[in-house]
């Protein structure tokens, strides 16, 4: 599902706001994104 399937009002842009902030925070090199993807692998299981 991507944000085009969920209506604008379900769409919580603080969540978003802070997950941005998180993953910025933490400068990653390419194929070393391990905070990143602990981060992702969280909101999913959440």
């Amino acid at each position: 599902m991507t944000t085009r399937d969920v209506p604008a009002t379900e769409i919580d842009t603080e969540q978003m706001t802070a997950w941005r902030h998180a993953i910025h925070r933490n400068p990653e090199l390419g194929f070393e994104e391990h905070a990143t993807s602990a981060l992702v692998a969280e909101q999913l299981r959440a």
